[in-house]
Protein backbone atom coordinates (compact mmCIF):
# COMPACT_ATOMS: atom_id res chain seq x y z
CA UNK A 1 0.00 0.00 0.00
CA UNK A 2 1.31 3.72 -0.82
CA UNK A 3 0.46 6.25 1.06
CA UNK A 4 1.12 9.90 1.52
CA UNK A 5 4.04 9.09 3.88
CA UNK A 6 5.61 7.14 1.06
CA UNK A 7 4.57 9.91 -1.96
CA UNK A 8 3.05 12.76 -2.32
CA UNK A 9 -0.31 11.70 -2.77
CA UNK A 10 -4.05 12.18 -2.29
CA UNK A 11 -7.15 10.28 -3.03
CA UNK A 12 -10.39 11.78 -3.10
CA UNK A 13 -13.01 10.55 -0.86
CA UNK A 14 -15.77 11.05 -3.33
CA UNK A 15 -16.87 8.35 -6.02
CA UNK A 16 -17.15 9.09 -9.49
CA UNK A 17 -20.12 8.59 -11.97
CA UNK A 18 -19.04 5.47 -12.92
CA UNK A 19 -18.46 4.60 -9.52
CA UNK A 20 -21.62 5.57 -8.45
CA UNK A 21 -23.30 3.66 -11.41
CA UNK A 22 -21.10 0.46 -10.44
CA UNK A 23 -22.12 0.68 -6.83
CA UNK A 24 -25.98 1.37 -7.95
CA UNK A 25 -25.85 -2.08 -10.43
CA UNK A 26 -24.24 -4.01 -7.67
CA UNK A 27 -26.14 -3.29 -4.90
CA UNK A 28 -29.63 -2.40 -6.36
CA UNK A 29 -30.88 -0.25 -3.84
CA UNK A 30 -34.91 0.13 -3.08
CA UNK A 31 -34.50 3.67 -1.96
CA UNK A 32 -31.19 6.17 -2.03
CA UNK A 33 -30.59 9.17 -0.01
CA UNK A 34 -27.99 11.35 -1.19
CA UNK A 35 -26.75 13.48 1.87
CA UNK A 36 -22.78 14.33 1.49
CA UNK A 37 -21.85 17.24 -1.60
CA UNK A 38 -23.29 20.76 -2.98
CA UNK A 39 -26.48 20.40 -4.10
CA UNK A 40 -25.56 19.67 -7.79
CA UNK A 41 -23.89 16.77 -6.41
CA UNK A 42 -26.60 15.35 -4.54
CA UNK A 43 -28.94 16.20 -7.52
CA UNK A 44 -26.32 14.07 -9.98
CA UNK A 45 -26.09 11.10 -7.57
CA UNK A 46 -29.90 11.10 -6.92
CA UNK A 47 -30.06 11.47 -11.30
CA UNK A 48 -27.55 8.31 -11.53
CA UNK A 49 -29.73 6.23 -9.45
CA UNK A 50 -32.74 7.01 -11.32
CA UNK A 51 -30.58 5.60 -14.63
CA UNK A 52 -29.92 2.34 -12.66
CA UNK A 53 -33.65 1.10 -11.79
CA UNK A 54 -34.36 3.36 -8.46
CA UNK A 55 -37.99 4.70 -8.37
CA UNK A 56 -38.06 8.59 -8.58
CA UNK A 57 -39.82 8.32 -5.64
CA UNK A 58 -37.28 6.31 -3.60
CA UNK A 59 -34.36 8.95 -5.24
CA UNK A 60 -34.60 11.48 -2.97
CA UNK A 61 -33.64 14.95 -2.62
CA UNK A 62 -31.95 15.62 0.69
CA UNK A 63 -31.03 19.66 2.07
CA UNK A 64 -29.28 20.14 4.88
CA UNK A 65 -31.90 20.65 8.22
CA UNK A 66 -33.78 17.95 7.24
CA UNK A 67 -35.00 15.43 9.35
CA UNK A 68 -35.80 12.49 7.25
CA UNK A 69 -37.77 10.00 8.31
CA UNK A 70 -36.78 6.03 7.39
CA UNK A 71 -39.17 2.93 7.83
CA UNK A 72 -38.61 -0.36 6.05
CA UNK A 73 -40.41 -0.79 2.81
CA UNK A 74 -41.06 2.70 2.65
CA UNK A 75 -39.70 5.49 0.60
CA UNK A 76 -37.78 8.57 3.01
CA UNK A 77 -39.98 10.79 3.89
CA UNK A 78 -39.01 14.84 5.27
CA UNK A 79 -41.21 15.55 8.51
CA UNK A 80 -39.27 18.69 9.69
CA UNK A 81 -36.48 20.75 9.58
CA UNK A 82 -34.11 22.40 11.64
CA UNK A 83 -32.39 25.46 11.96
CA UNK A 84 -29.07 24.79 10.67
CA UNK A 85 -27.83 28.80 10.57
CA UNK A 86 -24.19 29.71 11.27
CA UNK A 87 -23.33 29.07 14.76
CA UNK A 88 -20.04 31.40 15.72
CA UNK A 89 -17.66 30.64 18.31
CA UNK A 90 -15.04 33.19 19.59
CA UNK A 91 -12.65 32.05 22.16
CA UNK A 92 -15.41 30.82 24.83
CA UNK A 93 -18.41 32.82 23.58
CA UNK A 94 -20.61 30.94 21.32
CA UNK A 95 -23.08 32.81 19.21
CA UNK A 96 -22.37 35.87 19.93
CA UNK A 97 -20.48 37.12 16.56
CA UNK A 98 -23.19 38.46 14.29
CA UNK A 99 -22.62 38.81 10.47
CA UNK A 100 -22.56 42.72 11.12
CA UNK A 101 -19.29 41.63 13.36
CA UNK A 102 -17.85 39.87 10.91
CA UNK A 103 -18.81 42.46 7.71
CA UNK A 104 -16.97 45.01 9.80
CA UNK A 105 -13.84 42.78 10.18
CA UNK A 106 -13.58 41.28 6.43
CA UNK A 107 -14.09 45.60 6.06
CA UNK A 108 -10.89 46.27 8.10
CA UNK A 109 -8.87 43.82 6.99
CA UNK A 110 -9.43 44.36 3.31
CA UNK A 111 -9.58 48.21 3.57
CA UNK A 112 -7.93 49.06 6.61
CA UNK A 113 -9.22 51.00 9.57
CA UNK A 114 -9.13 54.86 10.46
CA UNK A 115 -9.94 56.22 13.67
CA UNK A 116 -10.74 60.07 14.07
CA UNK A 117 -11.06 61.85 17.58
CA UNK A 118 -12.38 65.63 17.71
CA UNK A 119 -12.67 67.51 21.39
CA UNK A 120 -15.57 70.32 21.06
CA UNK A 121 -16.47 72.92 23.38
CA UNK A 122 -20.41 73.34 22.79
CA UNK A 123 -20.28 76.74 24.81
CA UNK A 124 -17.83 78.14 22.65
CA UNK A 125 -18.81 76.48 19.76
CA UNK A 126 -15.56 75.20 18.35
CA UNK A 127 -13.35 72.42 18.40
CA UNK A 128 -10.69 72.23 21.01
CA UNK A 129 -6.56 71.23 20.42
CA UNK A 130 -6.14 69.21 17.40
CA UNK A 131 -7.70 66.41 15.33
CA UNK A 132 -6.43 63.07 16.19
CA UNK A 133 -6.45 60.79 12.88
CA UNK A 134 -4.89 57.50 12.97
CA UNK A 135 -4.88 54.40 10.25
CA UNK A 136 -4.08 50.97 10.96
CA UNK A 137 -3.94 48.07 8.27
CA UNK A 138 -3.54 50.83 5.17
CA UNK A 139 0.07 51.21 4.46
CA UNK A 140 0.05 54.94 4.55
CA UNK A 141 1.48 56.82 6.73
CA UNK A 142 -0.85 58.96 9.08
CA UNK A 143 0.36 62.39 7.97
CA UNK A 144 -1.59 61.74 4.85
CA UNK A 145 -4.48 62.90 7.18
CA UNK A 146 -3.21 66.43 7.78
CA UNK A 147 -4.72 67.74 5.15
CA UNK A 148 -8.58 66.55 5.81
CA UNK A 149 -8.09 67.90 9.19
CA UNK A 150 -9.20 70.91 8.58
CA UNK A 151 -11.91 70.22 6.62
CA UNK A 152 -13.21 67.70 9.85
CA UNK A 153 -12.99 70.85 12.52
CA UNK A 154 -15.12 73.16 9.88
CA UNK A 155 -17.71 70.45 9.80
CA UNK A 156 -18.18 70.13 13.39
CA UNK A 157 -17.74 73.80 13.97
CA UNK A 158 -20.35 74.40 11.44
CA UNK A 159 -22.64 71.56 13.36
CA UNK A 160 -21.95 73.10 16.79
CA UNK A 161 -22.70 77.01 15.51
CA UNK A 162 -26.10 75.08 13.68
CA UNK A 163 -26.81 74.10 17.65
CA UNK A 164 -26.28 70.45 16.84
CA UNK A 165 -24.54 69.46 20.18
CA UNK A 166 -25.47 65.60 19.56
CA UNK A 167 -22.06 63.46 19.70
CA UNK A 168 -23.79 60.95 17.10
CA UNK A 169 -24.38 63.68 14.65
CA UNK A 170 -21.66 65.44 15.31
CA UNK A 171 -19.30 62.26 14.69
CA UNK A 172 -21.69 61.24 11.27
CA UNK A 173 -20.52 64.78 10.17
CA UNK A 174 -16.68 63.92 10.79
CA UNK A 175 -17.19 60.73 9.07
CA UNK A 176 -18.76 62.11 5.64
CA UNK A 177 -16.10 64.20 5.30
CA UNK A 178 -12.97 61.79 6.22
CA UNK A 179 -14.75 59.27 4.01
CA UNK A 180 -15.25 61.10 0.90
CA UNK A 181 -11.25 62.52 1.26
CA UNK A 182 -9.78 58.82 1.63
CA UNK A 183 -12.10 57.28 -0.72
CA UNK A 184 -11.02 60.39 -3.12
CA UNK A 185 -7.20 60.43 -2.00
CA UNK A 186 -6.56 56.54 -1.85
CA UNK A 187 -9.70 54.99 -3.43
CA UNK A 188 -10.38 53.08 -0.13
CA UNK A 189 -13.72 52.30 1.96
CA UNK A 190 -11.81 51.69 5.34
CA UNK A 191 -13.99 50.99 8.73
CA UNK A 192 -14.46 54.62 9.95
CA UNK A 193 -14.65 55.53 13.91
CA UNK A 194 -14.80 58.96 14.51
CA UNK A 195 -15.32 59.97 18.56
CA UNK A 196 -16.41 63.48 19.13
CA UNK A 197 -16.29 64.75 22.50
CA UNK A 198 -18.01 67.61 23.87
CA UNK A 199 -16.05 69.03 26.54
Amino acid sequence: MISSKDAKIHVSGHANRGELLYMYNILKPVAVLPIHGEAHHLQANRNIAIETGVADRNAFDCRSGHIIEIEANNAPVVVGHLDNSYVYVENKKVGAVDDHDLEDRLTMGQEGFVSIVVAADGHGRHVVGEVEITSRGMAVDDGIFDPVKQDVVDAVEKQLQNGNFDEYHLSRAVRRVVGQYVGKKLRKSPLLMPVVKLV
